[in-house]
């Protein structure tokens, strides 16, 4: 099944590329506005038609500047020399305090992490939970030009392999809202990320054109039933590096981050409690990872709000095989 999944796979993710909008079968709920671009194609079903291979994943730095997007900001690549991006590039996995100073006054974060009370239901879990919502946007940066694009909307897919339980399919969630697209927080936030995982690359004589995966999700915890953030377990996103980020905990328990091995034997755990925490993880590096279920706290129901930015180079040998399944 996996074989056969495969070539669809990449025709799905180099069409959605390469082109301006795309929808998918549950693209777009009819609440949620479209994003404004000069042409739409529809994304109709025959995604098994075998298409001709876009060189936009293989080879980027030939195709890259004509791939349509929308340009969200300059992204400039902060200097090495700081602490805070040098030393946590050279690391499998850093766990920092509040990225963002002073969060419970700062406007723009919290208009930033309103956004999670806009996140619609996760209706592909495949043990039938209703604890998690979500949203989803792609994004495209690279160092030789340092702007942060917008890429068209997409659907999610992961290989069974990398995760157990909803793996195997496209997963069309509804797309990360203009507005915090736009948040200077945001931003920076994202800055902060490319400047540590670019560091990283340099470091072992890469260049970088990312991949940006951003999913916000919230994890709802009952008073009859828990959340669980990680369902499918111990687990590798099979991306490059990720951040994971906690926007906001009420009312609950748990949600501890473990960081394993390749054989799954524990390197280290970390609850992320403060706003804006956060861990740095090099996903490719013998790593794997879960997060322990929340339970809410007395008779209310509670939730954990996080942020994951999944970074996947283009350029680096394998990487977007290892993403989307296409690796032998």
């Amino acid at each position: 099944m996996m074989r056969a999944l495969r070539p669809v796979v990449w025709n799905t993710a180099s069409r959605v590329l390469d082109t301006f909008v795309v929808r998918g079968p549950k693209a777009r709920p009819s609440t949620t506005p479209r994003l404004s671009y000069a042409v739409e194609t529809p994304y109709s079903a025959g995604l098994e038609k075998q298409d001709s291979l876009t060189k936009y994943l293989v080879t980027p730095s030939q195709t890259h500047g004509t791939v349509p997007g929308s340009l969200v900001c300059h992204l400039p690549l902060r200097t090495a020399s700081k602490e805070s991006v040098a030393n946590i590039a050279k690391q499998k996995f850093h766990v920092c305090g509040p990225m963002v100073d002073d969060a419970e006054n700062n406007v723009g974060w919290r208009q930033l992490s309103a956004s999670w009370g806009n996140l619609l239901q996760d209706t592909y879990m495949g043990d039938g939970g209703k604890y998690r919502s979500r949203r989803y946007a792609t994004f495209g940066w690279r160092s030789d030009q340092q702007n942060l694009i917008r890429m068209p909307h997409m659907p999610l897919f992961q290989t069974i392999d990398v995760n157990t339980l909803n793996g195997g399919k496209t997963r069309w969630f509804a797309p990360v809202e203009e507005s915090t697209v736009t948040n200077s927080v945001f931003h920076n936030i994202i800055s902060q990320a490319v400047s540590v995982f670019t560091h990283r690359e340099i470091q072992e004589g890469r260049t970088a054109d990312w991949f940006i995966e951003v999913d916000q999700m919230r994890i709802v915890a009952q008073p009859h039933a828990v959340g669980n953030p990680t369902p499918e377990g111990i687990h590798t996103d099979g991306t490059d590096y990720f951040l994971a980020m906690i926007v906001d905990r009420k009312n609950i328990t748990g949600g501890r981050t473990t960081i394993y091995n390749g054989n799954r034997e524990p390197m280290f755990e970390t609850t992320l409690r403060l706003p804006s925490s956060a861990v740095f993880v090099n996903d490719r590096e013998d790593s794997m990872h879960d997060v322990s279920p929340i339970a809410c706290c007395g008779g209310e129901a509670g939730y954990r709000d996080v942020m994951i930015l999944s970074f996947t180079n283009r350029v680096r040998p394998g990487s977007i095989e290892r993403r989307f399944g296409l690796s032998a």
